[in-house]
């Protein structure tokens, strides 16, 4: 929970038990979080969980660009 909590992008990989709860939390806590390498299911679930905040990435260069891009949106907002 303190990984997530202190976030201000969550990447996940993988849907373990653990796994979800953190997806869970981190979207709770209006955490972005990208998916990196999801197989459909798992991003149906997660899509099930938020309207906003929840991006797929297929490659760890994919999602490097997605926490850099809402890291930049949430700089320019503050």
């Amino acid at each position: 929970q303190i990984n997530v909590l202190t976030s201000q992008v969550v990447v996940a990989c993988g849907l373990g038990a653990g796994t979800v709860s953190e997806i869970a939390l981190a979207l709770k806590a209006q955490r972005p979080v990208v998916l990196l390498a999801a197989d459909d299911l798992t991003i149906r679930f997660c899509q099930q969980l938020t309207d906003d905040g929840l991006a797929v990435a297929p490659s760890v260069a994919v999602a490097c660009r997605q926490v850099q891009s809402y890291l930049a949106s949430m700089e320019s907002s503050d």
